[in-house]
C-alpha cells in the first residue's frame, strides 16, 4: 500500500475555519469538462433496501490500496491527481474520506474517469448533502444518488462510497444513507482519480471544503476467496507441532522456514508478508520492528466467541506493538486488538453498534527479553485474560464483534493507518486463534437467608446484610451484585470497600429506565480523583448512561443522552462530603429535571430533558466495571446500602437558594497519572508537549512543556469566563496560560498570557476585526507568588480580575465563537513561527465557565 504525505499534516481531530469562503451555491465544476461545468442528469432514488446492502457488505473484506493525508492548514487545499490504473485494483472498490465543509459548499471529494474514454463517477457534498454521480460513458448523462443523511457542517465527517459488483452504497458517519443497484457494473475506469477539487485556472467557483485523510480500498467477497493450501496441511510427524486436541481455526507456528506464515491447522489461513521480512530460526519468528504479516479475512474468522493464545518474547515496547489485530482503519466497524503498549499487555475491542469508541482493557505488565504465554478468552459478555496459565483478570463486554470487514495483521498495522508505527519488536513462538466453545458458567443458586424485607417499593436494594452473599438484592428482583474485582466484606450490615474492589450488576430491562431514584448511605474514608458509588457508565462514547460518584470529595451526578448530548456528559456537582462521616445521598430524576439531596438538604436542582434508556452495559458499584483507560475509580470507605427505584415525584423542598455556578471545564491538576484530566469529564487531554507533571496538586511547567486540548463544542461560544491560579517562576517574552489562538492572521480566537510578566488578554472576531487583535493589558504579576486570574467576556463588556481586583474593563465587540483550532495550555499548541511561548512555573487550576 502507498501512503502519500502532502505538505504538513495537521491534527485530524481539529477542524479549520476555512479562509476565503464564498457564499456561492454554484455546483462545483470539474476540470477537464467542456464548458467547465457538468450537465447533471436525472436524480435517482435508492432501489436497494439498506438491510440488503448491509448483508452484501457483510460478505466483503477490504484491503487498503492507497491512502493520502492532506494538508488541512493550507488556505486553499490543492487537489491530488493520479492515474485511475494506479489507484484501483479492480472494479470493486471503496473510497472513504474525512471531510469538512462550510455552510454553502459544493465540494467534490473525489472523481474518477473524468476526461477518459469510459465510465466516470464523482463523490460530492452539496449544501450538506452527500451525492454520488456517475455515467456509463463520456457521452452519457449524469445520474445522481443523494444520501438521505447530511454531513455536519464545519466539523470532520466520514464519507464512504462502496461499489461491489453492480451495487453502490453511500455511508455517512458510519450509517448507510443510500444504496443503488446498477443495471450493469460501472466498468473499468481509465483517465485519472482526482482527490479534492481540481480547479481550472481562473475559475472562481466556491470550493472551500477540506479533506484530512482519504483512502482507496480493494473490496472482495470473502465467501469466494480461493484457499491457498499448497503448504497448509498439518505435518503430523513434525515434532515441533504442539497444537494438541483444541480445534484451532488458525495456528501460525512459525515452524516452516520455507513458508514462514503457514497455517498449521490446514485451514488455509496463510499469513502473507505485508511489510519488511520475518525470519525464523528453530521454530521462532523474529520480528525486527519493521515487519509484519497480513491474514486475508475469511468467513470462519468472523466469530464473536473466540480464543487467542500466543507465546512471545518482546525485545522492546513502545506505544503500540501489535501481536494479532482485527482492526479496521478509522472510526467505524467491529474489531479487536491484542497488543503491547509500553511494556503492558492490552486488549481493545469494539462493537460498531455501540459507537466509535474502543473499550480498552489493560491485562498485565510483561517483562522484556523473557517468554510470556498470554491467552484471551471471549465468551458471551465476558472476556478472561490469562498470563502463563493464571487467570489475571475477567471483564464484562456486551456486544457482537463478528462483523469484521478488513484483513488481520500479525506483528504490525496491516491497515497502514496514519499512526502506522505499531510494529512488534522481538520473537514470537506461535499465535493461535480458535472458537470458544466452552459452556457459559452458571451462577450457583445460593440459599437466601430470611432477612427482614427492605422498606419501600425498590427495583433493586443492595443492603449488604448477608455476609455470605454480600451483593444480594433484597428487593427480591434478582439484581445480585457480583464481585468484579478484589473482594468486599460485610460486617454487621456494612460493606467495606478497600480501594481495590467493586461489584458489577447485570443490566436488565426493569432497571433500564429514564425516570428513577437512587439512594445510598455511605462513609468515605479517603478521597480520590474519581470514586464511583453506583454508575451506569458505558466505556467510551456513543451510549447513554448516568453516574453517581465522588470526585475529590465532591458528590457529583453525570447524565448523558447520546441522541442529544453526543459524547458529552452533563455534570452536576453537589457539596463536598466529610471524611469519616456517614452521609445519605438521594438522586431524583424525572424526564426533564434532576434533584440531589445530601443528608436531606437539596444541593442540586436543574433542568435536564433527555432519554437515558439506550444503555448497553452493566452497572458498577464501588469501582469502574468497564475497566476503562483511567481505571482508578475505586470507592474507599463503607456503604450501608444502595437502593434504586422508579421516580414517583419530587420531594417537597424549596430550591430557591441554589445559586452556585458550576464550571463547564475544570482542569484541577490533582491527578499525577492523568495530567490533563478535566474534572467535568468532557475535555480531558492526554496530548502533552514536553514533560508536564502534576505534583502536590499543581501542574509544573518547565518552559518546554504544555497541554493541547482538542476543540470541542463546549468552547464554541462568544460569552464565557476563564479562571486560573498561577505562580510564574520565570518571565519571558510571551508565556501562554490558556489560548484559543489560530495560527496566522485569520480566524477567531482569544488569548490569556503573560508578556514580560504583564497579564495580557486578546480577542479577535475575524469578521469584525480582520487580522487585528483587540489587546487588553492588566498588571504585572509577582514572581514565585500565586495570583488568581479571572477573565469575563459578556455580550457587551470584558472584565479582567487579578486576586479579586478589577484591573481591566472594556467594551466587547464582535463574536469570537467561530473557533477553528485546538486549545493550548502553557504553550503554543499551533507551533507557529514564533513558537517560544512557554509558561514557566506552576498552575493550580484552570476553569472555564458559561457566562
Amino acid at each position: 500500500m502507498n501512503i502519500k504525505y502532502l505538505a504538513s499534516v495537521a491534527a485530524l481531530a481539529s477542524f479549520g475555519v476555512f479562509a476565503g469562503c464564498s457564499e456561492s451555491t454554484t455546483p462545483s465544476p470539474v476540470a477537464g469538462e467542456q464548458g467547465g461545468t457538468i450537465d447533471v442528469g436525472g436524480v435517482v432514488a435508492s432501489n436497494t433496501s439498506y438491510n440488503a446492502a448491509r448483508t452484501k457488505l457483510s460478505r466483503c473484506s477490504h484491503a487498503v490500496v492507497n491512502q493520502w493525508e492532506m494538508d488541512t492548514t493550507a488556505v486553499e487545499q490543492k487537489a491530488v491527481t493520479v492515474s485511475a490504473e494506479s489507484a484501483f485494483e479492480g472494479e470493486n472498490f471503496a473510497i472513504e474520506a474525512n471531510v469538512a465543509v462550510d455552510e454553502s459548499d459544493a465540494y467534490t471529494v473525489a472523481s474518477a474517469g473524468i476526461g477518459g474514454t469510459g465510465s466516470a463517477w464523482m463523490l460530492q457534498v452539496e449544501n450538506g448533502e452527500v451525492v454520488f454521480k456517475w455515467r456509463d460513458s463520456q457521452e452519457g448523462g449524469w445520474r445522481v444518488l443523494k444520501a438521505d443523511k447530511d454531513v455536519h457542517k464545519g466539523v470532520w465527517n466520514d464519507v464512504r462510497l462502496e461499489h461491489v459488483d453492480s451495487l453502490s452504497v453511500l455511508i455517512v458517519n458510519g450509517e448507510i444513507a443510500g444504496a443503488y443497484k446498477h443495471s450493469s457494473k460501472l466498468g473499468n475506469l481509465d483517465g485519472d482519480l482526482t482527490i479534492g477539487f481540481d480547479r481550472a485556472e481562473g475559475d472562481d467557483a466556491n470550493n472551500s471544503g477540506r479533506i484530512a485523510v482519504i483512502r482507496v480500498e480493494y473490496t472482495f467477497d470473502i465467501y469466494v476467496i480461493p484457499v491457498e493450501s499448497s503448504s497448509s496441511a498439518v505435518v503430523t510427524e513434525d515434532p515441533k507441532s504442539t497444537l494438541g486436541d483444541y480445534p484451532w481455526i488458525a495456528a501460525w507456528e512459525f515452524n516452516d522456514d520455507s513458508d514462514v506464515g503457514r497455517d498449521f491447522t490446514g485451514n488455509g489461513h496463510t499469513a502473507v508478508i505485508g511489510e519488511g521480512a520475518v525470519a525464523t530460526a528453530d521454530g521462532i519468528a523474529k520480528f525486527d520492528g519493521k515487519s509484519g504479516f497480513s491474514v486475508p479475512l475469511t468467513p470462519d474468522l468472523k466469530i464473536n466467541d473466540f480464543v487467542i493464545e500466543s507465546r512471545f518474547k518482546p525485545a522492546s515496547s513502545s506505544r503500540f506493538n501489535n501481536i494479532l489485530v482485527a482492526e479496521p482503519p478509522g472510526r467505524y466497524g467491529d474489531g479487536w486488538i491484542f497488543r503491547l503498549g509500553y511494556g503492558k499487555l492490552y486488549f481493545n475491542i469494539r462493537d460498531a453498534a455501540n459507537g466509535t469508541g474502543w473499550s480498552e482493557f489493560e491485562i498485565a505488565p510483561v517483562p522484556m527479553d523473557e517468554w510470556t504465554v498470554a491467552r484471551v478468552e471471549r465468551l458471551g459478555d465476558e472476556i478472561s485474560f490469562f498470563i502463563n496459565g493464571d487467570l489475571v483478570k475477567r471483564v464484562k463486554f456486551n456486544g457482537d464483534v463478528s462483523d469484521l470487514t478488513y484483513n488481520w495483521g500479525v506483528g504490525y498495522d496491516a491497515m497502514n493507518q496514519a499512526l502506522h508505527q505499531r510494529y512488534f519488536d522481538g520473537e514470537i513462538d506461535y499465535i493461535r486463534f480458535g472458537e470458544n466453545v466452552a459452556e457459559p458458567k452458571k451462577e450457583d443458586v445460593e440459599e437466601q437467608k430470611p432477612v427482614e424485607k427492605v422498606e419501600g417499593d425498590w427495583l433493586a436494594a443492595w443492603e449488604f446484610n448477608d455476609d455470605s452473599n454480600v451483593g444480594r438484592d433484597f428487593s427480591g428482583n434478582g439484581h445480585t451484585a457480583k464481585i468484579g474485582e478484589g473482594s468486599v466484606v460485610a460486617i454487621d450490615g456494612i460493606a467495606a470497600f478497600n480501594g481495590k474492589s467493586g461489584f458489577y450488576v447485570d443490566l436488565a430491562k426493569d432497571i433500564n429506565i429514564n425516570e428513577f431514584v437512587v439512594e445510598a448511605r455511605v462513609r468515605p474514608t479517603q478521597f480520590g480523583t474519581m470514586q464511583n458509588i453506583i454508575v451506569a457508565e458505558p466505556p467510551g462514547r456513543g451510549v447513554d448512561g448516568w453516574q453517581l460518584r465522588i470526585d475529590e470529595g465532591v458528590l457529583r451526578v453525570h447524565l448523558r443522552d447520546t441522541d442529544k448530548d453526543y459524547d458529552d456528559w452533563n455534570i452536576f456537582p453537589g457539596k463536598k462530603m466529610a471524611l469519616g462521616e456517614w452521609s445519605t445521598v438521594r438522586v431524583e430524576r424525572s424526564n426533564d429535571s434532576l434533584k440531589v439531596f445530601q443528608d436531606g438538604v437539596l444541593t442540586v436542582s436543574v433542568a435536564y430533558k433527555g432519554d437515558l434508556t439506550q444503555m448497553r452495559y452493566d452497572w458498577g458499584i464501588g469501582y469502574d466495571a468497564m475497566n476503562q483507560a483511567f481505571h482508578n475509580r475505586y470507592f474507599i470507605g463503607e456503604m450501608d446500602y444502595i437502593r434504586f427505584g422508579k421516580f414517583e415525584g419530587f420531594s417537597d423542598v424549596n430550591d430557591a437558594s441554589l445559586t452556585e455556578v458550576k464550571p463547564l471545564v475544570a482542569w484541577e491538576f490533582n491527578e499525577p497519572t492523568f495530567v490533563g484530566l478535566d474534572a467535568m469529564s468532557n475535555n480531558s487531554t492526554k496530548f502533552h508537549a514536553g514533560a508536564p507533571v502534576v505534583e502536590d496538586t499543581t501542574l509544573k511547567l518547565d518552559g518546554q512543556s504544555g497541554l493541547k486540548v482538542y476543540l470541542s463544542p463546549t468552547f464554541i461560544r462568544n460569552t464565557f469566563a476563564v479562571e486560573a491560579r498561577v505562580k510564574p517562576t520565570k518571565f519571558g517574552g510571551m508565556q501562554n496560560i490558556i489560548v484559543a489562538e489560530p495560527p496566522g492572521c485569520l480566524g477567531d480566537g482569544w488569548i490569556i498570557r503573560l508578556d514580560d510578566g504583564v497579564l495580557d488578554v486578546y480577542f479577535r472576531d475575524e469578521n469584525t476585526d480582520g487580522t487585528a487583535w483587540n489587546s487588553l493589558y492588566g498588571q504585572k504579576l509577582a514572581l514565585d507568588e500565586w495570583t488568581t486570574i479571572r477573565v469575563e467576556r459578556s455580550a457587551d463588556s470584558i472584565k479582567v480580575f487579578q486576586n479579586g481586583e478589577l484591573t481591566v474593563k472594556a467594551a466587547a465587540k464582535g463574536d469570537v465563537s467561530q473557533l477553528g483550532y485546538d486549545i493550548g495550555i502553557g504553550y503554543d499548541a499551533m507551533n507557529q513561527a514564533v513558537h517560544n511561548r512557554f509558561f514557566v512555573g506552576e498552575i493550580d487550576y484552570i476553569r472555564y465557565f458559561e457566562k
